[in-house]
Order: C-alpha cells, then structure tokens, then sequence
C-alpha cells in the first residue's frame, strides 16, 4: 500500500506559534521549543516513512521549512486556507490523489513514534477507512485515511476536548470503519512542556544568547543557569539547517490493538 505521510508545520515565527506556551515562557522561547519538536517530528515521519512524506506548511515559507525539507527529501507543499477542518480535507484530497492512504500528523506531535506509523498502516491496509492516534487533552495527534470522508472534519469544536468523541461520533453515523492506536501526546502549554522535561530526561541549554536577549519570561521562568546560559529545553534554533538539535529522545508510546 503507498501511503504519503503529510506534516503540518508552521513557519517558526515569535508571538505567531504557540502562543500559549508563550504567554509562559516568552515568544522567542516558544518558537524555539516548537522549532525542536518540528525537528524531531520530522526525523522520526523519515526514518518511518515507507512512502513520500510532504511537509505542508503555514502561513509563509520559512528557512526551517524549506531546510527540513531538503534535508529530509521531503516535498513541500503551501497549507490551505481556512480552518482547520477546512485545510485536513483539502490536504487528505490532494494526497489521496496519487496514494492509497494517508496519514496527517502535527509538527508538535513529539508523543508520535514509529511505532504509531507502523500501527496506522497496519491498521489501512487491513481495511480501516480511519484511524486515530488520541492526545491526553482530548484532540488527536495523527489521523489515516484510505479515502475522502469530509465529515470527519466537518462541525467539529477544534481546539477543545471534545474534538475526538465528536469525530468518533461523526464516524460512527457516517460508518466509516474507523479505530485507534495508542495514544500520543502533543505539546501546547506549560504542563505539556512539563512532561517533555520529564521525558526527554536531560537539560539542553542554549549555545550562547540570542541576538537581543532571552525573553524576561523566559529568564524568570525557567530560571538562569549563569552567565548567559539559561535553563531550558534546547539550544538556539538554527532556522538555516535541517538537523536535529536533540540531545534525547523523548519517550515513545507502545503500539496496541485497535479496539473491534
């Protein structure tokens, strides 16, 4: 079965990529955290990948993006506009149309192992129409298609916890032959962040102090290490090279039986 993997990623800019981690660690702290997770993300979809893997960025093109992408052998593609359901069933459409399946996942998806990417094409190519892998707060972090089912995407409370139950129950009056993997995390807020540190299991500091200072934010939350290291979760992004900053592997979620 060809499966195309599609990422959706956002240009790493300050004060327009999670926003809400920013409003705790500062702006320029939240676009280097997420610059990392894409990172990671990215390293992980091609080292699982057994098809192409296209990188659909949004709003504009970015250095990262364009060097992820070169750097991967990934193709890349502008996201639509519009909200979020409106862009998954654009992106599910255009990539179905040389594929027998699909698998959509988050550029801040770091729960997302190989594993996952095994289990969702297992699950395609024994003849789900849809599979979920479920995030703790209630969304999902990677959704598989084998064909168009725009319902799924349709009248749905994005950015709540009632997203999964009310796609399931889209599914479910739609039959659409649908099933989950095991769950994985994303990373929005404080507490997300919280647990990548535990995870993770190390401190990456930054290499030396970004051009016009760490965010106050930054400093005072995550607390100075001295000198001009500051305790935090990963070293200054460079936004020209597609390599990985890691320094640990966060840990990743066992596969388990789709439920009949």
């Amino acid at each position: 079965m060809r499966v195309r993997i599609a990422i959706l990623a956002k240009a790493p800019v300050p004060g327009q990529v999670k926003t809400r981690l920013g409003r705790r660690v500062g702006d320029r702290a939240a676009a280097g955290l997420y610059t990392r997770m894409l990172r990671d993300v990215a390293a992980m979809v091609q080292g699982a990948a057994s098809g192409p893997v296209t990188l659909w960025h949004t709003p504009v093109r970015h250095p990262l993006l364009t060097g992820l992408a070169r750097h991967h052998g990934f193709d890349l593609a502008s996201q639509p506009r519009g909200p979020l359901g409106a862009r998954l069933r654009a992106i599910a459409r255009e990539s179905l149309r040389d594929s027998e399946a699909v698998l959509m996942v988050g550029g801040d998806c770091i729960g997302l192992g190989p594993a996952h990417i095994r289990a969702a094409r297992r699950c395609l190519a024994e003849g789900l129409e849809a599979v979920f892998a479920p995030a703790p707060d209630g969304g999902y972090t990677l959704v598989g298609l084998t064909r168009r089912v725009p319902r799924l995407f349709q009248g749905i409370d994005w950015g709540t916890p009632a997203v999964m139950g009310q796609t399931l129950a889209a599914g479910r009056r739609g039959k659409v032959r649908l099933g989950l993997i095991a769950p994985a995390n994303d990373l929005d807020d404080w507490a997300d962040l919280r647990r990548w540190r535990r995870e993770a299991g190390s401190e990456v500091i930054w290499r030396r102090q970004p051009r016009g200072g760490y965010d106050a934010a930054a400093r005072a939350t995550l607390g100075a290490g001295g000198g001009n290291r500051t305790r935090t979760l990963l070293r200054e992004p460079d936004f020209e090279s597609g390599a990985s900053t890691s320094s640990a592997t966060p840990a990743r979620s066992a596969e388990y039986n789709r439920p009949e």
